[in-house]
């Protein structure tokens, strides 16, 4: 390998060409990058304006070429890939193209064109100086040919930014002095000139200079691994698979390199989306030498990626029901089903299962997440749920695929809410403030088309929203409705209200709606289309008791849209119940604990927990309040009658009247007295 220090008249000039492999990512250099290269180019362009002494000053060094020679041709053309250097190289030939089409001296323009641009009696592709990847070709050979308006790629964007440069130089100095601004590019720009050896492995040296990965893409990184590994098929893989395979997914080729990885399993569904190239070079080292299986590793990919684009985009697939349930989670918005969707998808495609299979497991990824957004779970670890369910189900064979998700899904560990979980979650859950607002609109779709009745609405005809049917402003008309329902405390019962399900709609008329009275909403409502309206519409109150009787109807509802986990329910579980009741039965006069110091000392997610405590009338929940001693009145044992609850922390001496908003901390039991009752010292 030969290093030296030179200029790129030095490089550029007599019969050369330098190819941009097909393993290169293509240019990529954008406006910021352009304006470094100018900048540089105008300061050179002064000093040899000045002249004299101020040539002595340094020159600016323009970075490395690193470039591993091509046998020579009959011809005589020297022929070099460009291994590091791309971009810098593409830029400049973008400006000497420019200069060349700015410059009105005929000859100088020829002189140019034939020093820099063109080996002049080569023919074909061997006449251009430098020879893009496919993507770039065509935008180049169409500046060097003098048709820049068929330059519509990033080559041609950056050969119109630094022409447009130019002539607001030329508007500001009156004129440009077109020799000196030759020198300063091709004299004062300086590169570390790498020529390797010939029996160099060029892959290998790319891999190297760019081994930390700054600057290009896992995609650049491992597109030049692959190819690296496949010495006389490189040309056959990337037009066969390869390219293919990123025109297709486009954007999305990061992402499925990433899910591609983590679905495979075996200890890979914790790789994040940083370290996909480095697991990559780890699972290819085995079949590093063996030229064919890299190729088969490469045609398994492509297909994988077949599979990824109906994930991503379903328009394709064949079987109708398989394609809903694919739009249905793209419509949810979120990508972190992907893992395991892939898995269906490529199963289904290789007929490893049927579509009704493959259709079944996709509604249980819609199932589990929107059941946990209506009892109001975090998502903050619900994509390494995924990955570790596809971990799971990689190594799963035989054509039960739903069954054997649905049952990797309802592991406790997991939490996919059951059906009374659901809907107790419902009840109290405030809808209106989970997660995303499409999601919530998706939802309450979802439970519109379920209804009785064969009118099914065109969603794309209006624009629908969320409404609350109980204003988020209560009026005077909505408070005295609450007084008169006998709430004890209406502000208090708005604020428990506003926001659960069975208070929330959809409707084309939100701004009309606004914060009218019952009756004025019904007569706006009448046009509505929408079965979930009816009952809106001919209710005679809107108070605590409809609002919950309606939840209850979209929550009996949503049991049947969207499925249930298996019941997993086994001694172990049936164990924490039991401690927990004999805790909460044997607590000692006047104390009180946690959810939280509860959950730890049962060993069960908080969410299970208050479910349970929801659902269960278990002895002692009331005394469960928040760390702080207050009174939790998102529980729903304490929202339904809070004097009442008041009134049994009294009498169970907990607090000393009816008064008093938070209990001493004195009185909280410690962890170590609830592992004792526990054990039944």
């Amino acid at each position: 390998m030969k290093a030296q220090e030179t200029q790129l008249k030095v490089i550029l000039e007599g019969k050369r060409q330098f190819s941009i492999p097909l393993y290169q990512r293509r240019y990529s250099w954008k406006q910021k990058e352009w304006q470094s290269f100018w900048t540089a180019v105008r300061r050179q362009y002064d000093l040899v304006l000045q002249g004299g002494e101020s040539l002595k000053r340094p020159t600016h060094f323009f970075g490395s070429l690193v470039v591993h020679p091509i046998s020579d041709q009959l011809s005589g053309l020297s022929a070099f890939n460009v291994i590091d250097g791309q971009q810098r190289l593409t830029t400049t030939y973008a400006f000497l193209v420019a200069l060349r089409d700015l410059w009105n001296d005929p000859e100088d323009k020829e002189r140019i064109h034939e020093s820099y641009l063109v080996n002049k009696w080569e023919k074909g592709d061997g006449r251009y100086k430098l020879l893009p990847g496919a993507h770039d070709r065509s935008d180049l050979k169409a500046l060097v040919d003098g048709s820049a308006d068929q330059a519509t790629g990033a080559i041609g964007s950056a050969y119109k930014w630094l022409t447009n440069q130019l002539e607001l130089m030329r508007a500001e100095l009156g004129t440009i002095d077109f020799n000196a601004l030759e020198l300063a590019v091709v004299t004062r720009l300086e590169v570390v000139d790498v020529t390797t050896d010939a029996n160099d492995n060029a892959h290998r040296i790319f891999q190297t200079l760019n081994s930390t990965g700054r600057g290009l893409s896992q995609v650049d990184l491992l597109r030049n691994h692959f190819f690296m590994l496949l010495p006389t098929r490189a040309d056959d893989a990337y037009e066969s698979h390869w390219a293919p395979m990123e025109s297709s997914l486009g954007s999305w080729i990061d992402l499925f390199l990433w899910v591609e990885t983590v679905s495979r399993g075996e200890g890979r569904e914790v790789v994040p989306r940083d370290r996909v190239y480095a697991q990559w070079q780890e699972d290819l080292a085995e079949i590093e030498y063996d030229e064919e299986a890299v190729y088969a590793y490469v045609e398994r990919l492509a297909r994988s990626a077949k599979a990824y684009k109906q994930v991503v985009n379903p328009d394709d697939v064949e079987d109708a029901q398989v394609r809903l349930r694919l739009a249905r989670l793209t419509e949810w918005g979120s990508n972190v089903y992907h893992p395991v969707a892939l898995q269906v998808m490529s199963r289904l495609q290789d007929g490893q299962i049927e579509a009704d299979d493959a259709a079944r497991s996709l509604l249980y990824l819609e199932s589990f997440m929107v059941r946990r957004m209506l009892v109001g779970t975090p998502t903050n670890n619900l994509n390494r749920t995924f990955t570790t369910t596809a971990g799971q189900m990689a190594s799963r064979t035989g054509n039960a695929f739903a069954d054997e998700l649905r049952k990797s899904l309802s592991s406790s560990g997991k939490y996919w809410p059951n059906d009374t979980e659901l809907i107790a979650g419902i009840a109290v859950e405030p809808f209106y403030k989970t997660q995303r607002a499409t999601q919530r609109q998706f939802i309450l779709r979802r439970l519109e088309e379920a209804l009785p009745g064969k009118e099914k609405p065109d969603w794309l005809a209006a624009d629908f929203s969320l409404e609350h049917v109980m204003p988020q402003n209560p009026t005077a008309a909505w408070i005295k409705v609450l007084e008169g329902s006998g709430e004890d405390d209406p502000s208090i019962a708005h604020q428990e209200l506003i926001h659960v399900l069975g208070n929330i709609t959809l409707t084309s008329e939100n701004s009309v709606l606004s914060d009218h009275p019952l009756e004025r909403k019904q007569q706006i409502l009448e046009t509505s289309v929408l079965k979930l309206n009816k009952e809106i519409q001919q209710t005679e109150s809107w108070d605590r008791s409809t609002i919950d009787a309606r939840g209850r109807k979209l929550a009996e509802l949503a049991v049947q849209v969207w499925p249930a986990p298996l019941d997993t329910t086994d001694a172990a579980e049936g164990d924490w119940r039991t401690i927990l009741n004999g805790v909460l039965q044997f607590l000692p006069e006047g104390e009180w604990s946690t959810l939280e110091d509860l959950a730890e000392l049962t060993e069960v997610e908080l969410r299970t927990l208050r479910d349970y405590l929801t659902t269960s009338s278990v002895a002692g929940r009331e005394r469960v309040l928040r760390a702080d001693g207050t009174i939790d009145t998102t529980l729903p044992w304490v929202s339904s009658n809070l004097a009442g609850y008041k009134s049994l922390l009294v009498a169970q001496g907990v607090i000393e009247d009816s008064t008093v908003e938070i209990a001493p901390q004195s009185q909280r039991v410690a962890p170590e007295t609830l592992a004792r009752l526990a054990s039944g010292e």
